[in-house]
Formats: structure tokens, C-alpha cells, sequence
């Protein structure tokens, strides 16, 4: 959501200098390119799962931070609620993509050595492989659908619990509908066409061999 109490030109500011550029979000990429290194690292030694107290103390450490930072902002930008100082904003907008990505670092850490329990298992349902596979295309097209719904709009949008539903559920459902369409007439083709490409120089390379 944008923050409530941004002067116009601040949002403007924020949104070209901080919002949009791609090294204040390389934190949680970091994070998670260090994790994927030291799993590979050590991919070929036997690692024993977390023991309870570990894994209980991960879990709860992960809770309670991805609650802070979720939650944590919503308090100072209710209506007549004390905003935020500028050391707090400083402080929060420097950390909380960082602190973001070691939480995801424990869910995949613990789910990849089998202490993930009942997230474990939700995460690893099948009803979210088709799903999967259109994420990235709806990571392309959702911020689209958002900037036509929103400048397309021919009023103020007086926005509360019900509109920021109807919002989310409308981007969902357009998003991932393009997504289909957009896998199915380019992605996909184009996929299965690389792939016989490869499968080409694969077969030539042997024979020259």
C-alpha cells in the first residue's frame, strides 16, 4: 500500500530513487543466493535434520519476524496515529527486505531438511505446480493490470478493507488469465523450440565427434 502522510513530491522521490531501483531490493536475492550456495556446498554430505529445539526456535524466530514485519508499519499509518520519525523509516527501510530473506531462508532451509511439518507439506501440495509454472509471467503482468486499473480510474478511489479485496482479487484473476495466454502462445513454444534446437547440436556434435 502507499504510505499514508507522503507529500506528493516525497512519494515521487521515494517511488524513483528507492521503490524502483533493482539494487535496493538485491537484499533477499543475496540472502537467498548465499543459501542456495552452501545447500549445493554441501549437497553430497549426509546433513541431519534440525532437532526439535532448533527447529522450534526457527519457526518462532520466523514467526514473529515475518509478524513484525508485516504488521509492524500498519499501526503509524492508521488515521491520527503518530507517524514514524525519520531514523525509524531509515532503520526499517534499510532492513526489512534483508530481515524479509532470512525468513524465507528458514522455511526453505527447514523444508528442504525435513523439519518443514505442516508448511512443508502445504508447500509441496501438487495444486500449486500449474500455478508455478505461470508465476513468472504473472510477476510480469500483474504491475500492468495494476497501473490500468488504478490511472484508469475516472475518480478517487476511497480505498478500505472491501475495495483493496476486490483489487487483489481482480489482479489475480486478470493476471494470472494472461499469464495462461501468454505461456500458452509464447512462452511454452518457445521453450519446446529451444529445446529441439539444443537437441540438434547436441546430436551434430556427436557425430562430428
Amino acid at each position: 500500500a502507499v504510505a499514508t502522510g507522503f507529500q506528493q513530491k516525497s512519494l515521487q522521490e521515494y517511488m524513483q530513487y528507492v521503490y524502483l531501483k533493482p539494487y535496493c531490493r538485491i537484499q533477499v536475492y543475496l540472502v537467498g543466493f548465499l543459501l542456495g550456495y552452501v545447500m549445493h556446498r554441501y549437497s553430497n554430505t549426509k546433513t541431519r535434520p534440525p532437532s526439535w529445539m532448533t527447529t522450534l526456535l526457527g519457526w518462532s524466530a520466523a514467526a514473529v519476524l515475518a509478524m513484525l514485519l508485516v504488521y509492524g508499519p500498519h499501526k503509524s499509518i492508521l488515521p491520527g496515529a503518530e507517524k514514524w520519525n525519520k531514523a525509524e523509516n531509515v532503520l526499517f527501510g534499510t532492513f526489512h527486505r534483508f530481515l524479509w530473506g532470512l525468513v524465507l531462508v528458514w522455511v526453505t532451509y527447514a523444508c528442504h531438511y525435513g523439519a518443514g511439518g505442516l508448511v512443508q507439506k502445504f508447500l509441496s501440495a501438487r495444486f500449486w505446480i500449474p500455478l508455478s509454472r505461470l508465476t513468472y509471467n504473472v510477476y510480469l503482468i500483474h504491475y500492468i493490470i495494476l497501473i490500468l486499473m488504478f490511472f484508469g480510474a475516472k475518480g478517487t478511489i476511497h480505498y478500505d478493507l472491501y475495495t483493496a479485496t476486490y483489487y487483489f482479487l481482480a489482479n489475480v484473476m486478470l493476471s494470472y488469465g494472461a499469464a495462461y495466454v501468454l505461456s500458452v502462445v509464447i512462452e511454452f513454444p518457445c521453450a519446446n523450440l529451444e529445446e529441439l534446437i539444443l537437441k540438434y547440436i547436441r546430436k551434430a556434435r556427436k557425430r562430428g565427434d
